[in-house]
């Protein structure tokens, strides 16, 4: 679990990176703060959200809930990217 959380903790700075060769010099700061804000939405809504799944499960005897959700917005997530995002992707040229 620790190593998953290690690996997690680098996915971060790999995303920013990506985003930041798709987006204009001009537009980096906000996207940095687009991405600081939906960051910071996420860590409000998640604990909400997954302890009420977690909940509704273990009244029925369900203790995976809270991941099932998980797994769910994550795959949601994936779909969006997928279709949404990977068809329209350029890389910029590096700025000197």
């Amino acid at each position: 679990l620790i190593a998953f959380g290690a690996f997690q903790a680098l996915a971060w700075p790999s995303i920013n990176a990506l985003l930041s060769r798709m987006t204009d010099p001009s537009h980096q700061g906000a996207l940095q703060g687009g991405m600081a804000s939906l960051n910071s939405l996420a860590l409000i809504l998640a604990p909400l959200l997954l302890t009420q799944a977690l909940a509704f499960g273990s009244e029925r005897g369900f203790t995976g809930g809270n991941f099932l959700a998980a797994a769910i917005l994550a795959s949601a997530a994936l779909f969006i990217v997928v279709l949404k995002v990977v068809p329209r992707v350029s890389v910029a040229e590096p700025v000197a």
